[in-house]
């Protein structure tokens, strides 16, 4: 759990590890902001082809996502 913990830090201040997602925010928000000086009505997320950040998973997910998995690593 408490190497969890520091990812999570470390996402926190560097941000994500997916460079494409990594990348795509800033490019979308350029965008955006050339299309609306142009007279477009187009928002950041019509940039953005991988959607928006992806919410943090919750304790509750990842106990659900190894609740399925016994101690030596086999399926139940």
């Amino acid at each position: 759990m408490a190497e969890y913990r520091v990812w999570l830090g470390y996402r926190k201040k560097h941000g994500p590890m997916n460079d494409v997602r990594r990348f795509d925010r800033p490019a979308a928000l350029i965008s955006s902001i050339l299309s609306r000086v142009h007279g477009g009505k187009s928002e950041m997320k019509d940039f953005m082809p991988f959607g928006e950040e992806e919410k943090e998973a919750t304790l509750e997910d990842i106990i659900s996502v190894f609740g399925g998995v016994n101690k030596v690593g086999k399926p139940r």
